[in-house]
């Protein structure tokens, strides 16, 4: 309260001038935190990668699942096809290609990850979309209740 009295009473270029100057040493205090405490903006930021990301694998592999499913359904006559018959499989080997798939694209595009936080979220959510296809198939194929 005192520090705006103070600036009201500054003519008005030297009040852009404090106000510069104000700008510049908030920046100047938060580039020394994030220097000296990496860990207090990194943390936050990787859990909403991995969150982010995992929701959009999540959402991935539901949408996988909803759409083999409705290919999975009886036709007119009552027969079932092949996807029918190996949903299971089909479902984790889908969800297992597509995770597969955004994992080479995301480490053979060119450039870092750590500067782009869209690619750490797609790596993400395609490790995630990985994971569901192989515990798909793993469940299946070694016989366990899903």
């Amino acid at each position: 309260m005192q520090e705006t009295a103070l600036i009201k009473d500054l003519s008005p270029k030297q009040q852009k001038a404090a106000e510069a100057y104000a700008s510049r040493a908030k920046r100047a205090t938060l580039a020394a935190i994030k220097e000296r405490m990496p860990h207090l903006a990194d943390n936050s930021i990787n859990a909403a990668e991995h969150i982010g990301g995992g929701l959009v694998g999540w959402g991935a592999e539901l949408g996988t699942r909803a759409i083999i499913d409705k290919l999975a359904q009886p036709n007119e006559k009552g027969e079932v096809g092949t996807v029918g018959k190996y949903k299971d499989y089909v479902k984790g080997g889908v969800s297992l290609v597509l995770g597969g798939v955004g994992v080479l694209v995301n480490a053979g595009l060119s450039g870092s990850t750590e500067g782009s936080m869209p690619r750490r979220v797609a790596m993400q959510a395609s490790a995630t979309q990985l994971l569901f296809g192989a515990d798909r198939l793993l469940t299946k194929a070694l016989g366990f209740p899903q």
